[in-house]
C-alpha cells in the first residue's frame, strides 16, 4: 500500500474467487489445443487433469500460456455471481478493498482492465501483485503480515489452502471461496490445526454474510476495548488517590 488509512481493510484473492477462470480456461483449450471441454468438467479438476494429463508437457504449456496478456486480453472470463455487488458493499460500509493475487506483476494493466470490465474498480496501490508468478505462496503471507502492522484487516478471501495459509500466518480470519477445491481437500484443510477456524463459503451472498458477522464482531471488541481502556484508567487514578491520602 502507498498511502495508510484509518479504514478496516479486506483482502481478496482475484482468479476463481473473483473472476471464474473456468471460461477463458474453456477458450483457451479449444485455441491452444483444439480440445472442447464443458464448464462443469473444467470445473470438476482445478489442474484439468483429466483433460491434460498429470505435470506433462501440454498441461505446462497451457497453464503457461494461460497466465499471458494475450490470453487474459483476448478470452474474456465473467466475475462471479453477485462478486462485483459484494465488493462494492464492502467498501459502502466502511472498509477499504486490497485485492492480492499471485498473478505476476508485469500483468497489473491487463488485470485491473479485466476487474474494470466486470464493473470493480481498482486503484493501482489496491493491488498487490508478485514479481514472478511462482512466488504467489510466499508474497501472499508475507504481504498479509505487513499489512497487518498498517492496517485492520477484517478478513481474507480465498479460493485455496495457500489464500487460507496466508490469512492464518496473520492471524486474519480467513474465507474461503467453494470454486475450486474438492469436498475432501477442504475437509483435510479443516482439520489442519492452523486452519481450524476457516470460513467456507458457496456464493458471494454467503461471503458477504460472513463479513458482515466479522464486522460486528469487530466493532463490539473496539468497543469492548474502549470500555475496558475507561474503566482501567479510571481504576488507577483512585489508586493514585487513595495513595496520596495515605502518604
Amino acid at each position: 500500500m502507498q498511502e495508510t488509512s484509518a479504514k478496516p481493510v479486506i483482502v481478496i484473492d482475484i482468479d476463481n474467487t473473483v473472476i471464474d477462470t473456468a471460461y477463458r480456461k474453456q477458450q483457451a483449450l479449444k485455441a491452444y489445443h483444439n480440445v472442447e471441454a464443458s464448464i462443469e468438467k473444467i470445473k470438476s479438476d482445478y489442474e484439468l487433469t483429466p483433460i491434460l494429463g498429470r505435470g506433462g508437457e501440454m498441461a505446462q504449456t497451457f497453464f503457461k500460456r494461460l497466465d499471458t496478456e494475450e490470453t487474459i486480453s483476448n478470452f474474456d472470463a465473467p466475475a462471479f455471481p453477485g462478486a462485483a455487488e459484494t465488493i462494492e458493499l464492502f467498501r459502502k460500509n466502511g472498509s477499504d478493498v486490497v485485492f492480492m493475487t499471485a498473478r505476476r506483476s508485469s500483468l497489473r494493466g491487463v488485470t485491473l482492465s479485466e476487474l474494470l470490465r466486470n464493473n470493480i474498480s481498482c486503484h493501482e496501490n489496491e493491488l498487490l501483485m508478485p514479481p514472478q508468478r511462482d512466488q504467489g505462496t510466499e508474497f501472499k503471507s508475507l504481504k498479509m503480515r505487513n499489512l497487518c502492522i498498517e492496517r485492520q484487516v477484517i478478513a481474507a478471501i480465498g479460493d485455496r489452502a495457500e489464500d487460507v495459509t496466508a490469512a492464518q500466518s496473520a492471524a486474519v480470519p480467513a474465507i474461503l471461496f467453494n470454486s475450486t477445491l474438492k469436498s475432501d481437500e477442504i475437509e483435510a484443510l479443516r482439520e489442519e490445526e492452523d486452519t481450524s477456524g476457516v470460513i467456507v463459503c458457496t456464493s458471494w451472498s454467503e461471503i458477504a454474510g460472513a463479513v458482515e458477522k466479522l464486522q460486528s464482531g469487530s466493532a463490539q471488541m473496539a468497543s469492548l476495548r474502549t470500555l475496558f481502556t475507561g474503566q482501567y484508567a479510571l481504576w488507577l487514578r483512585d489508586i493514585d488517590e487513595k495513595i496520596k491520602i495515605v502518604v
